[in-house]
């Protein structure tokens, strides 16, 4: 406590506030898109290597961990720098890996497409009914991903779009829903958790070390606990497992092709 001189009473000190001041805390974007950033220049080097690592000659040991976890920003040299491995990387920072707009799609503001987009693909707030890969599925919330992923392909101009591509549409249908999203978390947990379980999705998330803090961002979006998420993912065998998910979708496949040619036969045979 200190003596307040001129009214001659005592005034209390927050030592929590005391802590707080100085440098703020990074925000959880800037954080995330160094994290991509420092991963999209690593390349798959373990920080070991990147030590060594001829551009990061004068880079402390300490100074690319902190990057590696995105506690401090990117110097403004490595930023600017027009070698080639960085320039890729600064796009990453700047737009999002494989130069698809994660970050917009994240804090960016809501746009009428997306609106329009989340009315065609989740009307209500809710899995579009009619759809028929449930009677391809084992299992029903597979289906239901599988269905979002094949009528978001459908709205691109090209229908290959990524599964990553996907995953980054699901976040901006959820964001679309705003409070309905939260008021349906169940929904919208399944919809983002699922697509981003795909592998081409999954294979992005992990390469720019993004598997962690996404989960985090969904969780917090959605208002439930990080614990909670990560609970719920085990529930679901291909939230976790590539090879489960890729048999259950070749199984899928393999139905409707015969349901194809058994209705092609049915037709011709009239």
């Amino acid at each position: 406590m200190h003596k307040d001189e001129k009214h001659m009473d005592y005034v209390s000190i927050d030592p929590e506030r005391v802590k707080r001041v100085g440098r703020p805390s990074r925000s959880d974007a800037d954080k995330m898109k160094t994290i991509a950033w420092y991963h999209a220049l690593a390349n798959g080097r373990r920080p070991a290597e990147m030590i060594n690592w001829l551009p990061f000659s004068d880079v402390d040991p300490r100074t690319i961990y902190r990057y590696r976890k995105g506690e401090i920003p990117p110097r403004r040299d490595f930023l600017n720098s027009r070698a080639e491995e960085f320039v890729d990387a600064r796009s990453v920072y700047e737009v999002g890996p494989c130069q698809v707009p994660l970050w917009d799609a994240l804090w960016g503001a809501i746009s009428s497409e997306d609106i329009f987009l989340a009315n065609q693909l989740m009307p209500g707030a809710q899995w579009p009914s009619g759809m028929l890969s449930e009677f391809f599925f084992d299992d029903s919330d597979l289906a239901k991903i599988s269905d979002f992923r094949a009528m978001y392909r459908l709205r691109k101009e090209r229908s290959s779009a990524s599964d990553f591509e996907c995953f980054v549409g699901a976040i901006r249908v959820t964001r679309a829903w705003g409070e309905m999203a939260s008021n349906n978390k169940s929904i919208f947990r399944l919809l983002l958790n699922g697509t981003m379980a795909f592998p081409g999705a999954v294979a992005v998330i992990e390469q720019f070390g993004l598997r962690e803090p996404i989960r985090k961002w969904i969780s917090g979006y959605l208002g439930v606990g990080f614990s909670a998420e990560r609970e719920s993912q085990s529930d679901c065998s291909f939230f976790s497992n590539e090879r489960e998910l890729a048999y259950q979708c070749e199984k899928a496949e393999a139905r409707r092709m015969q349901f194809g040619d058994g209705l092609r036969w049915a037709l011709f045979t009239l």
